[in-house]
C-alpha cells in the first residue's frame, strides 16, 4: 500500500495530504539492518583461529601423551611378565588396566575439547541471539515510526473528515428532530 501511495500519480488540483517514501528507502532500509546483522554476527563469530587451534591440539596433545605414558607402562609391564620378571597374574592385570587407563584418558580429553567447544559455542550463540534481537527490535522500532510519520498526514486527514461527517451527522439529526416537532406543531394546528 505504501509503495502504491508513493508511486501513484498526481491527481489534477487535489494536494496530496502528506507523501510517502519511495520503495528505495525501504531497500535502504533493508541493506542497513543486514549490514548491521552481518556486523554483528562477525563481531561475535570471529574467533581467533590460531589460538583456538593451539588450545585444541594442546588438549588432545596433553591427553595423547599421557595415554602414550599409560600404553608403553603397559607394554614394559607386557614384556616383563612376558620373560617372568614379574609374576605374570599381577603383570597381565596391571598390564590390561594400564591399557585400558590409556584408552579411557584419551576418549576423556576428546570428550573434554567436544563438550569445552560445545560450551564456547552456546555462549556465542546467546551473544549472537541477544545482539540480534536487540537490532531487530531497534530496526523494527524505528521503520514503524516512519511509516507512522509517512501515514500520519492521511491518519490526520481522515480523523478530521470523520469528525467533520460526525459534526454534520449531529447537525442533521438536530434538523430532523427539529422538524419532526415542527410537523407534530403543524398538525396540532390543523
Amino acid at each position: 500500500m505504501i509503495e502504491f501511495l508513493g508511486k501513484r500519480p498526481a491527481i489534477k488540483n487535489q494536494s496530496l495530504v502528506g507523501s510517502v517514501s519511495a520503495a528505495s528507502r525501504f531497500e535502504d532500509t533493508r541493506k542497513s539492518l543486514y549490514d548491521k546483522l552481518s556486523d554483528a554476527v562477525k563481531t561475535h563469530v570471529d574467533i581467533d583461529d590460531a589460538s583456538e587451534r593451539i588450545r585444541v591440539i594442546g588438549s588432545l596433545q596433553q591427553a595423547a601423551r599421557i595415554t602414550v605414558a599409560l600404553e608403553l607402562g603397559a607394554a614394559m609391564l607386557g614384556l616383563a611378565s612376558a620373560v617372568q620378571i614379574v609374576d605374570m597374574v599381577i603383570g597381565m592385570g596391571a598390564c590390561t588396566f594400564l591399557a585400558g587407563s590409556g584408552g579411557l584418558v584419551l576418549s576423556q580429553g576428546r570428550r573434554r575439547v567436544v563438550w569445552g567447544q560445545q560450551a564456547e559455542w552456546s555462549e556465542r550463540e546467546s551473544r549472537i541471539d541477544e545482539a540480534l534481537q536487540a537490532i531487530c527490535s531497534k530496526e523494527l522500532s524505528r521503520v514503524e515510526r516512519r511509516i507512522l510519520d509517512g501515514v500520519a498526514p492521511y491518519t490526520r486527514f481522515v480523523e478530521t473528515e470523520k469528525e467533520r461527517l460526525q459534526n454534520l451527522e449531529e447537525a442533521s439529526e438536530d434538523i430532523l428532530a427539529q422538524a419532526h416537532s415542527l410537523r407534530n406543531l403543524i398538525n396540532k394546528l390543523r
